[in-house]
């Protein structure tokens, strides 16, 4: 039986209200671009080994708009759940972001 993947979530993420004030798109996004990191191949080999950054673009955004994913970059990015390595838009090359977690400092003004 194959071992099945998942995404790890911290509780203090899922309850906060930094995650409560995004989009839902970009939810979703954060969640995909999440689900990037440590994804094992179809022989079980860890595609992506890093967790300095994570190549993904409107491509992988499993059929949002390009308006709303634009959107929920941009959101991600401003609120602090996501930085930019690499912007990408060389053909051919996806862009890197990373995961930061600046969003905690959301959650420490409403307090």
């Amino acid at each position: 039986m194959a071992r099945s993947q998942y995404v790890k979530l911290e509780y203090s993420f899922i309850y906060s209200d930094a995650r409560k004030s995004l989009s839902l798109a970009a939810r979703e996004l954060y969640l995909q671009i999440r689900a990037r990191r440590n994804i094992k191949g179809p022989r079980g080999n860890i595609i992506n080994k890093t967790d300095d950054f994570i190549r993904f673009s409107f491509g992988d955004s499993n059929g949002m708009s390009k308006p709303t994913y634009q959107r929920a970059i941009k959101e991600l990015v401003e609120k602090g759940f996501i930085g930019v390595m690499d912007p990408g838009g060389v053909p051919n090359r996806k862009a890197a972001y990373a995961i930061i977690h600046d969003w905690n400092h959301l959650n420490a003004l409403e307090d």
